[in-house]
């Protein structure tokens, strides 16, 4: 992975939100996801953190899957 990220990874790319996210014919799906998510506390430390294992993300993954799509 880190190869392949090596010189393709940019920050701080202006109104990247806007130039890549809104508009698209899937864009209100995926709101109407987050905000079902958001809306159900899947958003705290202890269900989504940083320094999960293969096997928590895993896990979190297929919830998120079987719940939201």
């Amino acid at each position: 992975l880190k190869i392949e990220l090596t010189n393709n990874v940019y920050k701080s790319v202006g109104n990247f939100w806007g130039v890549y996210f809104e508009n698209e014919r899937w864009s209100q799906t995926t709101t109407r996801i987050w905000e079902c998510y958001r809306d159900n506390n899947q958003c705290q430390p202890h269900i989504f953190h940083n320094n999960m294992n293969e096997a928590e993300l895993r896990a979190w993954f297929y919830t998120f899957f079987d719940r939201y799509l």
